[in-house]
């Protein structure tokens, strides 16, 4: 049987059209298996990673700065776990591999500790004084003559409390573990004028190291992530700048009235911190003081912390906390030295002595309308170690990064 050529072309197109087809429905089978393929290994290493955090919570202690690998999965994806140091913060590392596949998860983490007492005041012979409406809800750990009320003067209400047991405290304020201060990477170190205004550094990349020798003045900056911005002189940080995450350093640091953002602020001088600034979890505040020298932080009215704020080193330093009236902490109060508490701190306060300022005298171991509590945010967890190298504790997620 003879086609005509009309038929026959026809036919031919029709072959054609069925090839394509086919053609198209194994690219498609292969592409729908790849992407199940892809799919089921990238489900692999989330589950994998989410095994090394695991494990990474509970022998954090034995883990070191170098990865470690694990080999109890039994499958191809090659798992490895290690840790690392950010200022204050210390973070879990868990890494999954499978062929060409790496897949990284990284949290801050901190040690689950018990419940710590709210106040912690070394023993000087003398016993704290409360005055006005100072507010104390919480146990307590206090010099051996206890507590007194004061007034400062006949016309003067006294409505003060302590709410909790009171516990004799040591001659010596808990030590403050400070090695997770070291860093553990390799640094990028740049001058700041060879970064753009904009940057987002990865916690599974090496520090960027910003040398702010040309500025005196933070302004306009949006920073996240591993950065580190040191300077030897003054810096002002502007409230136009967003940091997150990232470390300041310099001797006096001034954090400007409306700023809001979290950072970790080392100085060796001064902090001052500004009207209506938010530092928000996780922040901190560190001064660390010679023998002799004066230095301070100060947090103005209407400020708010949430993390931890700290003087350290010489217990013969001039170092003085002012918490200002209407300024609050949310976190640790650490102090080597003096503490002006007008404002209020919920979490917990060590201190080797009080100290109050007026207009026409100096005192020593008031609080006058200051309060302490244990009225944390959500989800909040103490960032210090306080009170040595315990170990043998398991460590909870703070934040992904």
């Amino acid at each position: 049987m003879k086609l005509k050529g009309g038929a026959f072309y026809y036919a031919i197109f029709l072959m054609i059209i069925v090839g394509i087809l086919l053609s198209m429905l194994i690219v498609m089978k292969s592409a729908h298996q790849k992407v199940r393929t892809v799919s089921e290994a990238n489900f692999q290493l989330v589950h994998a990673n989410e095994q090394g955090i695991n494990y990474g919570l509970y022998y954090f202690d034995d883990l070191s700065f170098q990865e470690k690998k694990l080999d109890f999965l039994g499958n191809e994806i090659e798992l490895r776990v290690s840790k690392s140091n950010w200022g204050f913060l210390q973070i879990l590392n868990s890494r999954s591999i499978f062929k060409n596949d790496t897949l990284t998860q990284s949290y801050f983490v901190t040690r689950k500790k018990p419940f710590q007492r709210v106040l912690y005041l070394s023993e000087q012979l003398e016993p704290l004084k409360i005055s006005g409406n100072t507010e104390i809800n919480g146990d307590c750990s206090l010099p051996s003559l206890g507590y007194r009320f004061h007034t400062f003067s006949n016309y003067e209400t006294n409505n003060s409390f302590i709410n909790g047991n009171v516990f004799q405290a040591g001659t010596e304020l808990p030590t403050l573990n400070i090695a997770t201060l070291k860093n553990t990477d390799f640094p990028i170190s740049k001058t700041i004028d060879e970064y753009p205004p904009k940057l987002n550094n990865s916690f599974s990349k090496n520090t960027l190291h910003i040398l702010a020798t040309s500025v005196s003045i933070l302004d306009n900056l949006d920073y996240e992530g591993k950065i580190e911005i040191e300077s030897n002189d003054t810096l002002f940080i502007r409230n136009t700048c967003r940091f997150k995450d990232v470390i300041i350093k310099a001797p006096k640091v001034v954090i400007e009235k409306g700023f809001v953002g979290n950072m970790q602020v080392f100085a060796t001088n001064e902090i001052i911190v500004e009207n209506d600034v938010q530092l928000l979890y996780p922040s901190v505040l560190y001064v660390d003081t010679e023998s002799q020298q004066k230095s301070k932080i100060v947090l103005n009215p209407n400020s708010l912390v949430i993390g931890a704020v700290i003087t350290n080193g010489s217990v013969l330093s001039d170092a003085t906390i002012f918490l200002e009236p209407e300024s609050r902490i949310a976190g640790d109060v650490y102090s080597i030295n003096k503490l002006s508490l007008q404002g209020e701190v919920s979490g917990c306060v060590t201190t080797h002595k009080f100290y109050l300022k007026t207009p026409t005298s100096v005192y020593h171991n008031i609080i006058r309308n200051g309060k302490i509590n244990r009225n944390l945010p959500d989800g909040f967890y103490s960032i210090l170690n306080i009170g040595g190298n315990a170990t043998n504790h398991k460590y909870e997620k703070m934040r992904i990064l």
